[in-house]
């Protein structure tokens, strides 16, 4: 059974989208932010084309997505592993692509995210030392006695925009070709 049925996303929401990913994916490597004057505006246009093209079913869609992308980042943004521009940038993605695309966006977007913090890591020459830790601190949950040693280096920055743009990229070729959704 499929989950997604190609061509959930409209055409001039995915434009929308696009776009806005891919600024705030470069604004976010080149300077370090995800910009309001990006996110807001699309935000306001997402739920009036939702509105337009599809009526109170199409509100009730982007309110949908909107749950779906930002109520699981909620505590990533609490605990510091996300900016609150990473968080509104998933809102403008649920909102404007709307319920079911918007979960698979999301899924998607933590999947890129692993890899692209996996690539962080083996670019600054760290991510056998991270994968050696992390497996020392799965053992000292099952070994109550034994401490894992504190992290030495300060954490990479990961731009989770870059993950949120190939997630977007990635859903709206999916709808298209039903290659990942043959999988559900």
């Amino acid at each position: 059974m499929r989950l997604l049925q190609p061509g959930v996303v409209a055409n001039a929401a995915a434009i929308i989208l696009v776009a806005v990913v891919v600024i705030s994916a470069v604004s976010d490597v080149w300077k370090g932010k995800i910009y309001n004057v990006v996110t807001y505006p699309a935000i306001v246009i997402g739920f009036g084309l939702q509105l337009a093209q599809h009526g109170f079913a199409g509100l009730l869609s982007s309110l949908e997505g909107l749950a779906i992308c930002v109520l699981p980042t909620l505590p990533l943004l609490l605990l510091g592993g996300l900016g609150g521009g990473d968080v509104k940038l998933l809102a403008v993605v649920g909102i404007v692509a709307g319920w079911p695309a918007a979960a698979e966006a999301l899924l998607l977007t933590f999947v890129f995210a692993g890899l692209v913090a996996l690539g962080e890591l083996a670019w600054h020459g760290r991510l056998y030392a991270t994968l050696w830790r992390a497996l020392r601190v799965a053992v000292g949950l099952v070994v109550r006695k034994w401490r894992p040693p504190a992290p030495t280096t300060a954490p990479l920055p990961v731009r989770f925009a870059v993950a949120v743009c190939l997630g977007v990229l990635a859903t709206l070729w999916d709808l298209q070709s039903g290659v990942f959704s043959r999988l559900f």
